[in-house]
C-alpha cells in the first residue's frame, strides 16, 4: 500500500521531466538482532530527474537515474532503516 505525488514538467513535444514523493508500507522479511520478520513500518521514497522520452503515438522510454527509498521498519522501538539508490530503465506501450 502507498501513495505517490508527481509533477511533470514538458521540456519538449517528446521529453517530459519528473519528479515523484512516495510513501507506503515496508515489512521486514529477515531477522535482525531486536527485530523480528514481519516488523510493520513506513517506506519513503523519492524520484527526482526522471526522464519520460516519447517515441512515436503509444511508446514511452522511462528513465529514472537518480530513486531514494528508504524503509523504515519497527516504528515502536528504535527505528531499523536502510537507504537503497537505484537506477532503473523501463519502456511503456499504450494501447
Amino acid at each position: 500500500i502507498s501513495a505517490l505525488g508527481s509533477l511533470h514538467i514538458q521540456i519538449s513535444r517528446r521529453i517530459s521531466l519528473r519528479f515523484e514523493l512516495r510513501v507506503g508500507v515496508s515489512v521486514l522479511l529477515f531477522d535482525t538482532p531486536g527485530y523480528e520478520t514481519g516488523d510493520v513500518g513506513l517506506n519513503l521514497g523519492m524520484r527526482a530527474m526522471g526522464l519520460d522520452i516519447r517515441f512515436g503515438e503509444n511508446f514511452l522510454l522511462i528513465l529514472d537515474p537518480i530513486d531514494l527509498s528508504v524503509p523504515v521498519f519497527s516504528l515502536d522501538k528504535l527505528p531499523f532503516y536502510y537507504r537503497q539508490w537505484r537506477v532503473a530503465a523501463g519502456v511503456a506501450w499504450h494501447f
